[in-house]
C-alpha cells in the first residue's frame, strides 16, 4: 500500500490487516475478520475504522488512477453507476435509517452507498463511493457530531447528486471512459438525463420509463 495516500505507516499496516479480514472472513464483522487475521487486533482495527486521521479520497483516487491504466482509454469502456445496501441493525451507524434496501427489494433499516465503477467486458474495479445521508441524519446536526460527520458533508444531497458528483470527479481525475451506463434507478429520471445531456456524456440506460423521485 502506497504510505503517502495514508500518511502513516501505524495505519497502512492497520489498513491491511482490514483488508485481509474483508477477503478471507466469512462474515464481514469484526470478530470474523480478526479471527481470520492471525496478527490482528479488535480494538486496533476498532480504532482505525472509527478514530483515525486519513482522509480516504486520496486512497479512492489512487484507485481509480490505476484502474484507468489497466482499462481507462480503451474502446468501449464505461464508467458504471449504481447504488447499493447493507442492511444494519440499530441506528448508530452513519446514515443508517428505514429506506429502500434494493438488495431486499423493501423498505428496510440500512445504509445505501452511491458507487462508480470502471469497467470493460469482464474487467471491472470501483473507482468512487458516496454514502447516502438521509434527512434523519443531515436535519439532526447533533447526531451527525456524535457519529463523526465531517461538517462539510452534513448536508443532504440526493443519491443522484451523487451519482453526478461521481461522474464529475472522474473526469477532473482524468479517468478515460466513452459513456455513463446507469439502471433503471437513475435511468429513468428525467433530471439525471437532462444532466448527462447538458454535460455532454454519452450514457446508456436500462429502462425507459420517466422517473423523477431519486
Amino acid at each position: 500500500m502506497d504510505v503517502l495516500r495514508f500518511g502513516n505507516h501505524s495505519v497502512v499496516g492497520m489498513a491491511q490487516q482490514y483488508l485481509c479480514g474483508l477477503m478471507q472472513a466469512e462474515k464481514r464483522n469484526m470478530e470474523r475478520m480478526v479471527e481470520a487475521g492471525p496478527e490482528s487486533d479488535y480494538q486496533v482495527l476498532q480504532n482505525f475504522l472509527t478514530h483515525s486521521s486519513w482522509d480516504y479520497r486520496p486512497v479512492m483516487d489512487r484507485v481509480a488512477h490505476n484502474a484507468d491504466a489497466v482499462v481507462g482509454g480503451e474502446v468501449g469502456t464505461g464508467l458504471y453507476i449504481d447504488e447499493s445496501a447493507f442492511a444494519k441493525k440499530g441506528d448508530q451507524s452513519v446514515g443508517v435509517a428505514r429506506q429502500w434496501n434494493g438488495r431486499l427489494g423493501k423498505q428496510d433499516n440500512c445504509q445505501v452507498g452511491v458507487f462508480g465503477a470502471l469497467g470493460r467486458r469482464d474487467r471491472v474495479a470501483l473507482i468512487d463511493a458516496r454514502l447516502y445521508l438521509p434527512k434523519e441524519w443531515t436535519d439532526e446536526p447533533r447526531r451527525c457530531e456524535r457519529a463523526d460527520v465531517p461538517r462539510p458533508e452534513q448536508f443532504h444531497r440526493r443519491k443522484l447528486q451523487l451519482a453526478q458528483e461521481i461522474i464529475r470527479h472522474a473526469r477532473e481525475l482524468g479517468v478515460r471512459f466513452e459513456w455513463v451506463g446507469v439502471d433503471g434507478g437513475y435511468g429513468n429520471s428525467l433530471e439525471f438525463l437532462q444532466s448527462m445531456h447538458d454535460q455532454g456524456e454519452p450514457f446508456w440506460r436500462t429502462s425507459t420509463r420517466i422517473d423523477t423521485s431519486i
